[in-house]
């Protein structure tokens, strides 16, 4: 049951993190955006182990806490570019591509352990922080 809940918690934040942070990126007037970007983002960090629960099998507290990690920060640097703040540059530039190319070695590595539909699941949501990571590296350039 625990497993379920985990699993439509994490659908629900990472559909309205994106959503989210696609609109702050084009709408940072609305600052509402941007709240929700780093409170998804702040979630993720400091309760990815649990998230993430149900897709590593074996529970490896480390594993899990990175892959939270990532998904944090790619929302993190959403938030930052939605409130324009310095530290925003650098993260898109250099950090966000590198969460997101872990987070397919991550893919890669846990595929064999996952079942189909928690690996499609996790393929999805690789791939919609991907499309943020790109719209907020063409945004950054333009």
């Amino acid at each position: 049951m625990k497993s379920i809940y985990y699993n439509f918690l994490g659908i629900i934040l990472i559909i309205l993190g994106f959503i989210a942070s696609i609109l702050g990126c084009y709408l940072p007037e609305y600052q509402t955006f941007l709240w929700i970007a780093l409170i998804i983002a702040l979630i993720y960090f400091f309760g990815g182990w649990y998230l993430f629960k149900p897709y590593i099998p074996t529970g490896n507290p480390f594993l899990l806490f990175f892959i939270g990690y990532f998904y944090s920060g790619v929302f993190m640097a959403a938030a930052f570019s939605i409130a324009r703040w310095p530290f925003a540059e650098t993260m898109i530039k250099y950090a966000a591509p590198v969460w997101v190319l872990a987070q397919i070695v991550l893919i890669i590595a846990v595929r064999k352990k996952l079942s189909d539909k928690r690996l499609t699941q996790f393929i999805v949501e690789v791939g919609l922080l991907s499309i943020l990571t790109i719209i907020l590296i063409i945004k950054l350039y333009p």
